[in-house]
């Protein structure tokens, strides 16, 4: 008995230190609220990480669907250039049914390398405006889309001494046009785009607040690390709300971009003057009992000197209105 009021008192003396750390760790200058290592701030209290438990998917979903509806209105179709993201926008979009024929692909370009290979990247730096802008240019280059979302950037895990690198990513938005904007870089393609670029610090301002909620818990866990690491369940989760909230940004910033061009319709065909053609491909035609090439890419898409950059002067105007 006397063993156990012991043990009672001394529970008493150390359970309210114990607490105490953990509010100590949690109440910061900015009023962002941290937790031990392997613990996430989640309704007013720290708690263990659930990589389910927070989830961006139906935002992520919505985003997409406001974005596809932007692209049918115009009938034109996307291709998605990704580094951190590494196909998760492109997945996102085709998870919304019956926008198929709008959807082009994407190139999943996660090694810096692939960039290279793949869209033609030729910064040194890979996270950075110039590389987001080369990616989206890149993917039209290499395909028969009208528009391009490119995203590069850090999801984790960063150095200690870069934390402040933790979310940061560029994104590019690119579309067909037939005169170069004021930010059109790449001169030396034999097409022009019209570009918006977007940079944002999801963990510093720009994210959405669970995930800057758990970017100060990653930095948190990497300052107090002598080598700057952090629990797995931190970094997965950092990693993963990140990613979700790159796709939603990308997608607005798309939807954003898209609606500079104005596009009208008379009921049977669609005219967006502003818009750029693609060339015919010597296949096209041979795979036509398997319905290639898809409509959208019908629509737009002209005969091309063979070896030669497209003359500017010969554009589709009116395309048929197909729903």
């Amino acid at each position: 008995m006397r063993k156990k009021k012991v043990l009672m008192v001394l529970v008493s003396l150390i359970l309210p230190f114990v607490l105490g750390v953990q509010l100590a760790m949690a109440d910061t200058s900015n009023s962002a609220q941290t937790c031990l290592r392997g613990l996430l701030y989640l309704n007013n209290g720290c708690s263990t990480v659930d990589y389910m438990s927070i989830d961006y998917t139906p935002l992520m979903n919505d985003k997409a669907e406001s974005f596809l509806k932007e692209i049918k209105a115009r009938q034109l179709n996307v291709v998605t250039a990704e580094s951190l993201t590494s196909g998760m926008i492109i997945s996102t979009i085709v998870n919304i049914p019956l926008y198929g024929s709008y959807t082009y692909g994407g190139f999943s370009t996660y090694d810096s390398d692939a960039k290279r290979k793949m869209l033609g990247v030729k910064k040194g730096d890979v996270y950075t405006e110039t590389t987001a802008r080369q990616m989206a240019a890149g993917a039209l280059k290499n395909s028969r889309a009208m528009v391009s979302i490119a995203v590069t950037g850090n999801a984790g895990p960063v150095d200690k001494n870069k934390l402040d690198d933790l979310g940061v990513v560029n994104a590019a938005v690119s579309i067909r046009t037939i005169s170069e904007s004021q930010d059109s870089d790449i001169h030396e393609q034999p097409i022009v785009f019209n570009t918006r670029h977007r940079r944002m610090a999801l963990c510093d301002g720009d994210g959405l607040p669970m995930t800057e909620v758990v970017c100060q818990q990653y930095r948190s866990e990497a300052e107090a690390d002598p080598k700057g690491y952090v629990s797995a369940p931190t970094l997965s989760m950092t990693r993963k709300l990140i990613r979700q909230n790159v796709v939603i940004d990308a997608l607005e910033l798309a939807q954003q971009h898209l609606q500079n061009f104005v596009c009208t319709s008379d009921g049977d065909n669609v005219t967006c003057k502003t818009l750029d053609s693609m060339c015919q491909e010597p296949y096209d035609g041979r795979y036509i009992r398997y319905g290639e090439p898809t409509w959208v890419i019908k629509e737009h898409i002209e005969r091309c000197p063979v070896g030669m950059a497209k003359g500017r002067g010969n554009r589709k105007q009116g395309r048929r209105n197909r729903n």
